[in-house]
């Protein structure tokens, strides 16, 4: 059995209806119920971050002829103009940053990044979250 032109251009017309239909739908749920957020323990944190620290061992970041330290709170400006605060947890080998604050953990490439700026020193007694 073969298809005719005329059956493949519903067929066509009807998945992209479809994909149309799907996509809207998922927008339209966030937008009633929002982002979801999880609520994790101080303990899974504390997982989280012995984790990141095992991946990015780097302690110290140079870039564009500055220094950050495992600790330091920065402002961290993305090629797409995003903007991140938090505490840098560290470097890799790949020329990528982890950056964690209570709401996410940021890894990013160091080609990605437009701007590293430090709000507070490592020394302070603030925590990683």
């Amino acid at each position: 059995m073969r298809l005719t032109l005329s059956e493949a251009l519903w067929a066509a017309a009807l998945a992209a209806l479809c994909t149309w239909l799907y996509l809207w739908a998922g927008k339209a749920l966030k937008r009633v119920f929002g982002p979801i957020a999880f609520k994790y323990s101080q303990e899974e944190l504390k997982k989280v971050v012995e984790k990141c620290c095992a991946i990015f061992y780097g302690e110290i970041l140079a870039f564009n002829g500055k220094t950050f330290k495992r600790g330091m709170r920065v402002r961290v400006v993305t090629s797409r103009g995003k903007v991140f605060e938090g505490s840098v947890i560290g470097v890799n080998d790949d020329n990528m940053i982890c950056v964690i604050n209570s709401q996410y953990v940021l890894t990013h490439d160091l080609k990605g990044i437009v701007e590293i700026e430090a709000i507070s020193a490592p020394d302070s007694d603030e925590t990683l979250l």
